[in-house]
């Protein structure tokens, strides 16, 4: 992985204010792993303020800072909010927003970030190693680490070749899947159980990789609750995905998401899938019910969760971010 310095004439701009008064260098690329839009920019950025320890955040769009508002009055769409598909970028303005810049300056640490709108969890997985092997050259003496997981449905198609390639069917030649489930049967809630302690388990032996380095890791979703209840791993994992934190913060009713995309309910209803997975009417109603809720209540079109959406509308406010900021340091601080 090649971050170069950014030419201080292309540092960006946040009026008003001294956040960057004690930044040294700014490494930058546009060449990291994107899923859906080639075009997006300031996915991947080191700032270095000369501090022994180090922040590294990692996600999709609800890390990267989607929907913010723009700070630099000098672009020529300063009056909307960043948008990744339209093409309004703005790196000041998620230096001074993204929760992850709060808990960095909250911890005192230079920080690191690869966050990539619609981003799935194999980009994050395999793009990890690659980010530890580019920090040791700067012998931080911590590092921080969070990462953001996100919606299984995205890793469908980009598994190929990774441990999450056996949870799905039509990945590869072997279809180990099909070979394992297909005269047991399994059902959705240990299908879901499957691809999350998957993932957590292929987290955890990258980072069992990097002993020699002193990491602290929370890892936790944007969505969904985790499908798990093993805890048996090195890093911490946060029980309150953003979105439940985010709603019960301000006092409304959470319902458990145990999938947000209601095409992952298509998926496990389709043929090869329901002759494998069992998954109840009843169930794949609670399921659609529930993802319901979720787009009502950050739209604000349920008067009872209106609140949600000085949170989340859809992704994190300005206000979301500070909040969500403040839960990580006190995991990180506690």
């Amino acid at each position: 992985m090649l971050l170069e310095k950014l030419p201080l004439d292309q540092w960006p701009v946040i009026p008003n204010t001294n956040i960057l008064d004690d930044i040294v260098d700014i490494y930058y690329t546009e060449n990291c792993r994107k899923k859906y839009l080639e075009s997006v920019k300031n996915c991947l950025f080191h700032f270095v303020r000369n501090k022994k320890a180090l922040l590294i955040t990692i996600g999709e769009s609800f890390t990267w800072g989607e929907t913010l508002p723009i700070v630099n009055k000098n672009l020529p769409y300063s009056h909307q909010s960043l948008a990744s598909v339209k093409g309004y970028f703005d790196l000041g303005s998620q230096l001074k927003h993204l929760y992850g810049g709060h808990v960095s300056r909250g911890l005192d640490t230079d920080w690191l970030q690869y966050a990539v709108p619609g981003n799935c969890n194999v980009n994050m997985l395999l793009t990890l190693p690659e980010i530890l092997d580019y920090v040791q050259q700067f012998n931080y003496e911590k590092i921080y680490l969070s990462v953001q997981l996100t919606d299984i449905l995205r890793d469908t198609q980009t598994c190929m070749g990774t441990p999450l390639a056996d949870c799905y069917i039509g990945v590869g030649n072997n279809d180990k899947f099909i070979r394992k489930y297909n005269s047991s049967k399994i059902h959705v809630y240990d299908w879901l159980k499957l691809t999350h302690e998957t993932i957590l388990n292929w987290l955890q032996s990258i980072l069992n990789n990097y002993n020699n380095l002193n990491i602290e890791t929370l890892v936790y979703n944007n969505f969904v609750d985790w499908n798990t209840d093993k805890r048996d791993y090195s890093f911490k994992l946060l029980e309150d995905s953003m979105v439940k934190y985010c709603t019960e913060y301000v006092n409304c009713t959470y319902r458990n998401l145990k999938v947000i995309n209601p095409q992952l309910v298509e998926l496990l209803c389709r043929h090869d899938y329901c002759q494998i997975v069992i998954f109840e009417d009843e169930i794949k109603k609670q399921f659609l019910d529930n993802i319901e809720w979720y787009y009502d209540s950050i739209n604000a079109k349920l008067a009872e969760n209106s609140a949600i959406s000085t949170l989340l509308c859809p992704h994190p406010t300005v206000l979301g971010h500070e909040v969500w900021s403040k839960n990580l340091l006190g995991y990180y601080k506690g």
